[in-house]
């Protein structure tokens, strides 16, 4: 809304957006991180979590 209202540039736009790609991608590779480790305990400990 800001860039349409004329507040911040289009490369401050686009750089926002790609802040928020890389913050999608790390929430996403850390969810797997954990559940990964997650299947790791229950196969190591013969115990669901």
């Amino acid at each position: 809304e800001g860039y349409r209202l004329g507040r911040i540039s289009y490369l401050d736009l686009l750089e926002a957006r790609r802040a928020l790609t890389a913050v999608r991608a790390q929430r996403i590779e850390a969810l797997s991180a954990y559940h990964e480790a997650r299947v790791e305990i229950e196969t190591l400990t013969g115990k669901s979590l």
